[in-house]
């Protein structure tokens, strides 16, 4: 009797991990966004911060430079399609498919910025966190003075319930060995 509850302890060991495994793989999706979508969630992050601006001394954002992951693949019409690359649920599983190019652009805001308040998705808080935390310490004896500042970023795109894009700046391990990482350099000057 012994050696008959042997084979059922085994197959019930591998359908507890087929199961494990099928629940965990179904919470994870790769997704991806068109390139307006992901531009026009930056520029809302860079206008939140340029608006917010007071403490001085007033840094005003020069450029942005960004650096995008994106996919290239051939359609079924022959069309090339050219996503963006994201993740919904677990960053950990997930495939992408397609080939990976790099594209990068500058922006350079123009103008006075927005007093319209867009939600903040990640990006908009980290920046205002290390520009307060710069200026805070800057105003502390002793004096120096500031005349440029670049802050670099690496981030991930998260597809939200609703369908929107947010910005992981923390679960970034596993989007890095799927080539589904992206990074800002936001340069910043002094107002005189």
């Amino acid at each position: 009797m012994k050696k008959a509850a042997f084979p059922s302890i085994i197959v019930g060991v591998v359908i507890i991990i087929l199961l494990g495994l099928s629940v965990t793989d179904a919470g994870a999706e790769i997704v991806e966004f068109n390139l307006d979508e992901v531009v026009n969630a930056i520029k809302q992050e860079i206008e939140t911060v340029r608006a917010d601006e007071s403490l001085p001394p007033r840094l005003f954002i020069d450029n942005i430079e960004i650096y995008l992951a994106v996919f290239t693949r051939e359609e079924m019409n022959r069309s090339t399609s050219v996503k963006v690359g994201g993740y919904s649920g677990d960053p950990a599983t997930g495939t992408v498919s397609g080939t990976r190019q790099n594209l990068s652009f500058i922006l350079v805001p123009s103008g006075e910025p927005e007093t319209r308040k867009y939600p903040k998705r990640g990006l908009a808080q980290a920046i205002q966190r290390v520009v307060f935390d710069l200026k805070h310490s800057l105003n502390e004896p002793p004096n120096f003075e500031l005349t440029t500042f670049t802050f670099n970023l690496e981030f991930g795109l998260q597809k939200n319930t609703d369908g929107g894009i947010s910005f992981d700046l923390v679960n970034l391990s596993p989007l890095r060995s799927k080539g589904l990482t992206h990074r800002i350099f936001i340069r910043m000057a002094v107002a005189e």
